[in-house]
């Protein structure tokens, strides 16, 4: 079994459609604390959408 929940995480200022972010675990714990984690930080107002965060490779 996996447990799957979407979370609306704002709404995009260039389309005006809401923005959501969805989440899969295999155990109901793991998901229960990424969904506490996740709803944490956008109440505080520091989560990052995804399509905002940028990686820079080392080499």
């Amino acid at each position: 079994m996996r447990y799957r929940f979407v979370v609306d995480v704002g709404v995009d200022p260039a389309t005006g459609k809401r923005r959501q972010l969805t989440r899969t675990f295999a155990t109901l714990k793991e998901a229960k604390v990424e969904y506490a984690r996740i709803t944490n930080r956008r109440q505080e107002g520091t989560l990052v959408p995804p399509k905002q965060i940028t990686v820079k490779m080392s080499g």
